[in-house]
């Protein structure tokens, strides 16, 4: 009876670290990327990106709609053209500028402890 009792005890704590645990994994997970040029597949360096929360504006039948709101996150890409960005899981919208060329954006879903991976390629203006 009392070794009955022990590993019942033993699995309802068993149980209880596992539930904690799950509930750990709403840390922030990352959006890392590239913006390469069309014409060469060189990469943009200086390119600006920036990073918007979106909002749950309504629904629409089946489809959702979304509204942007605030820029959670801004940088220029590096020499290889890459960013990367730590942020908490949900909706974004990823805006790519460069000067003189059209805006480019990509919707992307963080999730927590994941990578998303996303490449831009622009159309670079002539100098």
């Amino acid at each position: 009876m009392k070794r009955w009792i022990s590993v019942y005890s033993l699995g309802i704590v068993l149980a209880a670290l596992a539930l904690s645990l799950s509930g750990c994994s709403g840390g922030s997970g990352t959006l890392s990327g590239t913006v390469i040029q069309v014409e060469d597949g060189k990469p943009v360096v200086g390119a600006e990106i920036m990073v918007f929360e979106l909002k749950k504006a309504q629904k629409v039948t089946t489809l959702d709609i979304y509204e942007k709101t605030n820029t959670v996150y801004r940088q220029v890409t590096d020499a290889n053209g890459a960013f990367s960005a730590s942020l908490k899981p949900g909706r974004y919208l990823v805006e790519v500028w460069i000067r003189g060329a059209r805006v480019t954006s990509r919707m992307a879903q963080i999730k927590a402890g994941r990578t998303l991976g996303v490449e831009f390629q622009i159309v670079t203006p002539a100098p």
